[in-house]
């Protein structure tokens, strides 16, 4: 059986820092409050000129060179983002000719928050056909284009970021279960409008996102065959500090397990789960072998679970 595994991760996040204190004089708001709600206290914000397709690009380069390989080795591209600048052609065509990837595929995946989940899903069973050796997974959110900073509820959220990874084909297992799910009856509680900016009926998600993303979380524990015993570190989707404990709580695993960036980076979408693990890895709190446990929710609504051995 081929199985795939992680070979090179990446993250890159833009150089203008959001703080709390700068939201207090666009909105109504002050930084206890947000914390307290969000655990959130910083976050990185585009340049003008600076698009998804390039935050994802940086972080893919950064993947690319943690990996080992050359461009020339990447069977293909799988795009993460519901923020692109441009809806044809892809992101991920944009990315496979800045990077020099010859000679393979390249397509988007928008699913928001659950899309990194969806991506190295959907990578590791193309790898486990045999067809394709070396698949890299790139997000690139650009939120803060979808931002409505007059909604104090949701703008203090958003930052910008990217995050990569590299899955090679393996005799030794790597990405062990996921599940995905969705629920589209779910749609007008988040999502963007006609004005183009996202809306969100915070209360009513909560409630959703931490049943959704606890079930998914137990699934691929099962799905793998192994216990909560089992496994070194959560990453949850870093939707907001309140979801991510109510989460941990409902899998009943401690918040010492669970894996944080959301403080100083905020909630930047499909590049949660990536940016974080690569904060992980490079720290040296993630190790060879660890079983590491994924959890997310997006609106939609769709959440998925994965569990992956790194």
């Amino acid at each position: 059986m081929i199985y795939s595994k992680i070979v090179g991760t990446g993250s890159y996040f833009p150089e203008r820092i959001l703080t709390n204190e700068d939201l207090t004089k666009i909105v109504d708001t002050n930084d206890q409050w947000i914390v307290e709600r969000t655990g959130i206290r910083t976050r990185h914000i585009c340049a003008e000129n600076e698009t998804s397709e390039d935050l994802g690009c940086f972080a893919a380069q950064k993947a690319l060179e943690d990996s080992g390989l050359s461009p020339s080795d990447i069977s293909g591209v799988i795009f993460l983002t519901f923020t692109p600048k441009f809806r044809v052609p892809s992101a991920a065509v944009y990315l496979q000719n800045k990077l020099g990837l010859p000679n393979c595929f390249a397509f988007d995946l928008n699913s928001a928050c659950t899309g990194f989940i969806q991506g190295i899903s959907v990578a590791s069973d193309m790898i486990s056909t045999g067809k394709y050796k070396n698949i890299l997974v790139a997000s690139g959110e650009k939120l803060t284009s979808v931002t409505n900073w007059k909604d104090r509820s949701t703008c203090i959220l958003f930052g910008d970021a990217g995050g990569a990874v590299v899955l090679q084909a393996s005799d030794a297992p790597g990405l062990r279960s996921y599940n995905m799910h969705s629920d589209g009856s779910y749609s007008e509680l988040l999502h963007i409008n006609d004005d183009q900016v996202l809306t969100m009926k915070g209360n009513e998600v909560f409630k959703v996102a931490v049943k959704s993303m606890g079930d998914a979380a137990e699934q691929a524990i099962r799905d793998a065959g192994l216990t909560l015993d089992d496994i070194d570190i959560m990453i949850p989707h870093q939707a907001n500090i309140r979801i991510m404990q109510a989460v941990a709580k409902r899998v009943n695993l401690s918040m010492d397990k669970v894996m944080q960036n959301i403080e100083r980076r905020g909630n930047t979408s499909s590049s949660t789960i990536p940016t974080a693990l690569d904060e992980g890895i490079k720290t040296g709190r993630i190790k060879r072998g660890d079983n590491i446990l994924f959890a997310a929710f997006a609106g939609g609504f769709t959440w998925a679970g994965a569990l992956l051995t790194y």
